[in-house]
């Protein structure tokens, strides 16, 4: 996936030792958190859609007859490759 340029800066901004983030106690820290929470989690849910058109391209490949056999490993090799790797 893609990084995101913003989620880097905050980690650099905001990032403490033990794996968690020290945001300012004020209205802007919250906005912050708030930011965060939602990109990170738009970018899971791009991520779980994508790898699930992957499975079912690979269902699709499997089943079709018209594809010979060393294609097929072949493409299902790739699709599998590809899972996790979304770039937006």
């Amino acid at each position: 996936m893609k990084s995101s340029i913003f989620l880097a800066n905050l980690h650099h901004s905001y990032a403490q030792t033990d794996g968690t983030y020290k945001f300012p106690n004020s209205l802007e820290g919250d906005l912050l958190k708030t930011a965060m929470k939602e990109i990170t989690q738009l970018r899971a849910d791009c991520a779980t859609q994508y790898n699930a058109g992957l499975n079912t391209a690979i269902i699709v490949v499997e089943m079709a007859d018209y594809i010979a056999a060393e294609y097929k490993e072949d493409l299902i090799r790739g699709l599998h490759s590809n899972k996790g790797r979304l770039d937006y």
